[in-house]
């Protein structure tokens, strides 16, 4: 694993990535409890930091002193989007009509298909299509370019100071998400279970308890986040170097930008967002559809996988 990651980052960063995958572990008890340490997360602490706004989440000696971020806004949609230059309702005619036209050149090693691949180092779902995401760059004709985006709680300066955005500020999205994932876990043959602490500090408690409803799925401001800034912009390091999807197969099972214009661009704001020829996919249980559109483009199977590898997805597209 370490040998791996050095070759993602220059050493400056390795060491703080190393930090990060020991100090950030799915279900981390963070140790033993030294002088200075930060404390096991329990019921009881998350109660004490939830209880209002104005608590500060405790200092985690593994995460480096970062600048701030830079202050930003939620990016435009773009109306010349292929969701709405297709949108067709019954009512209003479409600006566009039909499907985008297939790739009609020979798909080879030379010269293969590109895909766009928006990504969320916080997102279950994004983890959860990781493997078969991954199978299909190293086995097919096709360069799945990750490109990272910050969790839609945290990717503006108004979505990181109040309420969850999308549909985390659904009442009952987080208790699916809770049952759901792990049960898509086990479905596609992915170990799975829920990150402590969560690279997002958010507010919600099953119990209904403590903290009050008036804190219900707010989200702590930016300058208080230590994880989800960090990781991405390791994510993001590693995508200026080419190695993005090698950086997200290798962290995102440990824990469980930006990209947000060209998320944008897409009319689209959700993760995984798959994109070919303009056209997106949301959510991992799009990926047959996905796979499927690249076939109907002459998507050709490589003679010799290339790395990084994975094993093969227990559910794969079934023919191809």
């Amino acid at each position: 694993m370490k040998m791996q990651l050095a070759l993602l980052l220059p050493r400056r960063h390795f060491h703080a990535s190393v930090a990060l995958l020991t100090g950030l572990m799915l279900n981390a008890s963070f140790g033993a409890q030294a002088e200075g340490a930060f404390p096991k997360l329990t019921p009881e602490l998350y109660g004490e930091l939830n209880a209002n706004l104005d608590t500060t989440w405790p200092h985690d000696p593994v995460v480096p002193e970062l600048p701030l971020m830079p202050v930003t806004d939620d990016p435009e949609m773009n109306q010349e989007a292929f969701l709405w230059t297709h949108f067709k309702d019954n009512v209003y005619k479409p600006k566009i009509e039909g499907v985008p036209a297939p790739r009609t050149r020979l798909v080879t090693e030379d010269d293969p298909m590109e895909v766009d691949v928006y990504w969320s180092m916080r997102s279950p779902y994004s983890y959860l299509v990781l493997n078969r995401l991954v199978w299909l760059n190293s086995y097919y004709n096709v360069d799945v370019n990750i490109r990272i985006v910050l969790p839609v709680a945290v990717r503006s300066t108004k979505g990181g100071g109040g309420k969850a955005g999308g549909l985390f500020s659904l009442p009952y999205k987080v208790p699916d998400m809770a049952w759901d994932a792990p049960r898509q876990g086990k479905f596609h043959g992915v170990p799975f279970s829920m990150p402590v602490p969560d690279p997002v500090w958010m507010v919600w408690n099953p119990k209904g308890k403590v903290p009050g409803p008036e804190n219900w799925l707010n989200t702590h401001p930016p300058e208080k986040q230590q994880y989800i800034f960090w990781i991405t912009r390791l994510a993001c390091y590693a995508e200026k170097q080419g190695k993005a999807l090698e950086f997200v197969n290798q962290v995102s099972s440990l824990i469980w930008i930006d990209n947000a214009e060209g998320m944008a661009a897409t009319g689209h704001g959700g993760v995984p967002l798959m994109v070919h020829h303009g056209e997106p996919f949301f959510g991992g249980d799009r990926f047959d559809q996905f796979v499927w559109r690249l076939r109907q483009s002459g998507l050709t199977r490589r003679t010799k996988a290339r790395a990084p590898l994975t094993t093969k997805p227990l559910r794969w597209p079934v023919g191809f």
